[in-house]
């Protein structure tokens, strides 16, 4: 998780969430179950600004996603906040294990969590990385609802951490490798390569920088 900077309502949300919102919750009264219309909340221009805020990720895990694995996700919960179903603050990018399993506001609230959204917040003063697995730094509270709520250390993420660690592990040594084949040290564009592992518009970009740190980049 990092920091994301919500843009602009889209112009779609601006023209109608307030007709989406009253027909939706007029429609609970005689439903209490009845979800709202994903092709609303779900629309192309949703995702789009969506999509630009994270980079096509994740905005829990960090994941990246192609346009087929992102879901729109109600960071607080429909049943709970049903008012709030087509508001675009609480609209955010999820891939599905985050959207579909996250355990609910009501016994893990928000407001116990990190929000990457929210103004200031800072991910790695709570968060920090064992290899490719996720723990609270300095058994932050906050780290730990995080964890426990977005299921951040499970299996498929511990996977895909690894691979990516892999990744970056490969190209430091083909960097040092060449270098000391030539004779020479790592120039500034190798560095520049290998800091490129820790942008923001790539996968797990929290867990590439604590890494980097720890190697001295």
């Amino acid at each position: 998780m990092v920091p994301l900077v919500r843009g602009p309502i889209p112009a779609v949300l601006q023209e109608k969430a307030a007709t989406w919102t009253a027909k939706y919750l007029a429609e609970r009264q005689t439903d209490p179950s009845k979800r709202p219309d994903h092709r609303c909340y779900g629309h192309e221009q949703v995702r789009h600004e969506l999509r630009s805020m994270s980079c096509h990720k994740c905005f829990y895990c960090e994941r990246g996603l192609t346009v087929r694995e992102q879901e729109v996700d109600h960071h607080v919960e429909v049943a709970e906040r049903p008012q709030d179903s087509f508001s675009w603050e609480n609209l955010y990018l999820s891939c599905k294990p985050c959207n579909q399993d996250k355990k609910p506001n009501t016994t893990h609230p928000v407001t116990s969590c990190l929000d990457p959204c929210a103004p200031g917040v800072a991910p790695d003063e709570h968060l920090i990385f064992i290899g490719e697995s996720i723990v609270a730094r300095d058994d932050s509270p906050t780290g730990q609802s995080t964890i426990r709520k977005y299921n951040l250390d499970r299996g498929d993420l511990n996977s895909a951490r690894l691979k990516a660690l892999q990744e970056l592990s490969l190209a430091v040594i083909a960097v040092y490798k060449r270098a000391h084949d030539e004779g020479r040290k790592v120039s500034a564009d190798e560095r520049s390569l290998i800091r490129a592992f820790s942008s923001s518009t790539r996968p797990f970009s929290l867990m590439m920088r604590a890494q980097l740190q720890q190697l001295g980049w």
